[in-house]
């Protein structure tokens, strides 16, 4: 799932740090701390690119093994998975269109050869976007939706001191823009072990004029697991959906919104698409085995749901951003995992080694 669970290697009496460092000994919350501003020790730094290395050589969910893709649809019901473009690596997209018409793609960074580096430069890059690793956001942008480069100047003004994941924007009424994300500052991360699946998490939110600089103003809502997607029905009246497909509502414009729990289907990733006559379509990855993409439709707020079953197949797309296009149709991005993974391990005999991933065996419509 998009959201980063991640393992982080436990220090002991072999770990790298350089001559007389007792990496064992670190305060490792406070390093972390340090490293958000830049101001680690050598130990730190030692430390630190173990987590990255021990990453890089495992299997965990992550978005250095995720690939962020694109591909076309018609009526964000139909899926040209097989004609999809490779964007780069990365996890959990969320695309804009902004009013330059150039097309913003906000994500989960997954590079971890540019975290070493920020890490041995020391460099601030985490202040505004969060620890890489646990969690952090990047941004590219575009003329084409297609060919994509660094969004220079790209940052969150006081961002969760920690993991920052799963970005969604959306346009205000007074044409500002608001990005939502959920945030577990340093003081909750666990920087020796698995993060606990239940380990409470908020939605943030954060406000532009420009798709460049952000500013954070506070909590959104207490309680979604990962995945948050919003959409505003009028000024006042928006619901969020997140994984688990518990949904909020807000009277507020957004600012802020009280959890309630949608009950079936149970589901992650859900991408919000508003659809003529103010209906909101969800589209989300189904708990079923190998998460199929299905969706539900709402015309009343939440208050009822219509499904639809597999809009796409299982073992191809997750997290998808749908963006419209000015000629008709939509660009939908996505991540999914890296040729010769799986994530997608779901059902009664998940993690069973006699009934291994399905996944692993089926054929990639993009090869």
């Amino acid at each position: 799932m998009p959201l980063l669970l991640l393992l982080l290697p436990a220090c002991g009496p072999g770990a790298p740090g350089g001559e007389g460092c007792d990496v064992a000994a670190l305060d490792k919350h406070q390093a972390l701390e340090r490293v958000i501003d830049g101001l680690t020790s050598d130990c730190e730094v030692a430390w630190y690119l173990s987590v990255l290395d021990d990453l890089a050589a495992g299997r965990q969910e992550g978005p250095w093994v995720q690939d962020l893709w694109v591909m076309e649809s018609p009526d964000a019901r139909r899926f040209d998975v097989a004609g999809s473009t490779r964007l780069g690596t990365g996890a959990v997209p969320e695309a804009v269109r902004g009013p330059d018409g150039r097309i913003y793609l906000y994500f989960l960074e997954g590079d971890l050869d540019h975290a070493r580096e920020r890490v041995r430069t020391r460099s601030p890059w985490f202040r505004e976007h969060g620890l890489s690793g646990f969690g952090a956001l990047d941004a590219w942008v575009s003329d084409d939706g297609l060919h994509f480069e660094p969004l220079e100047g790209f940052r969150v003004l006081s961002i969760v001191r920690g993991m920052v994941a799963d970005p969604d924007v959306v346009r205000l009424p007074d044409g500002t823009w608001r990005m939502y994300y959920v945030g577990l500052p340093v003081g909750l991360l666990d920087p020796t072990g698995r993060l606990d699946r239940v380990t409470p998490r908020q939605a943030f939110y954060a406000d532009s004029r420009d798709l460049v600089t952000w500013q954070q103003v506070g909590v959104a809502a207490d309680g979604p697991g990962a995945d948050p997607t919003v959409a505003c029905f009028d000024p006042a009246r928006c619901l969020m959906v997140s994984t688990g497909l518990d949904y909020a509502t807000s009277t507020d414009g957004g600012a802020t919104f009280a959890f309630r729990k949608a009950g079936d289907p149970s589901g992650f990733a859900p991408e919000a698409v508003a659809l003529p006559g103010g209906s909101v379509r969800v589209l989300y990855n189904s708990m079923r085995l190998t998460g199929p993409v299905d969706a539900m439709v709402t015309a009343d707020g939440g208050a009822t749901w219509t499904p639809e079953v597999g809009l796409v197949p299982g073992c191809q797309v997750e997290a998808m951003s749908l963006l419209p296009r000015p000629e008709g149709g939509f660009l939908a991005y996505y991540h999914y995992w890296k040729h010769g993974l799986s994530g997608s391990d779901f059902g009664e005999h998940a993690g069973d080694p006699a009934f291994p991933d399905p996944c692993d065996e089926a054929e990639d419509p993009r090869r």
